[in-house]
């Protein structure tokens, strides 16, 4: 990842020290207080993967929302269900086959965009953007394209994202360097491999940041993960 113009964080099994920019906390929990004299509590937006479930979802990231414990999170189901079984959902939809990085179209994207939008509408606004997957590229794409109004966060972290192939242009195009933003990439992601998750990265400018870790499809939950989820998010939300 040299030559990016970004940071690139140590593998999260050999992560022992601080790094420019990303102080490895030794104490994990970290509770943020209001937000910046407002009077109310952070907030921060969470999408799960496909196949995924709001509820699912949270229950996989409690080691995160328990080390949080000053911001309430809104963990939303995707509209779409494509499997009944699981209770599986998607924030769209694609032919047999097809990858999010390989298609030409998400059908169903604009009815998931504008569910999120009602839920920042009753629900926000929302200090922290944070999606796995699936609900990474909704974000990259939701913050890239100009025809899209979605009120802008304080910081955005994208874990396993892949290159938005319908929001090719906007991503390229966007460099929006004033919003800080964290991208978690697996060294083992068979998903969504690594490169793709760094090329989002390079869109988003000089305040990009890159979390290798070295599992595959994954959140990572451990304490070197959650070490650096704060360190980004006390550097960012300075309260």
């Amino acid at each position: 990842m040299k030559g990016l113009g970004i940071l690139s964080i140590a593998p999260l099994l050999a992560m022992a020290e601080g790094v420019r920019g990303l102080p490895v906390i030794k104490n994990a929990r970290f509770a943020l207080g209001t937000n910046g004299g407002t009077g109310r509590r952070l907030r921060a937006l969470m999408l799960h993967g496909k196949g995924g479930e709001g509820a699912r979802f949270r229950e996989r990231m409690a080691p995160i929302v328990d080390s949080f414990t000053g911001i309430d999170f809104t963990f939303p189901t995707a509209p779409f269900c494509i499997d009944e079984e699981k209770s599986g959902f998607a924030w769209w939809t694609l032919p047999p086959g097809v990858r999010s990085f390989e298609a030409t179209r998400y059908i169903g994207v604009e009815k998931s965009i504008e569910s999120l939008q009602e839920i920042c509408r009753n629900e926000g606004p929302f200090d922290i953007l944070w999606g796995h997957s699936q609900g990474a590229i909704l974000l990259s794409s939701i913050l890239a394209s100009p025809s899209i109004e979605f009120p802008e966060p304080k910081v955005i972290i994208l874990n396993g994202c892949a290159w938005p192939k319908p929001f090719e242009s906007d991503l390229e195009s966007f460099k929006k360097g004033h919003l800080p933003s964290l991208h978690v990439v697996g060294r083992e992601d068979k998903v969504n491999p690594a490169e793709q998750g760094v090329r989002v990265a390079r869109s988003f400018g000089q305040r990009a940041r890159v979390f290798e870790h070295a599992k595959g499809h994954i959140v990572p939950c451990d304490e070197a993960a959650i070490s650096c989820y704060t360190g980004f998010l006390k550097t960012h939300l300075l309260i």
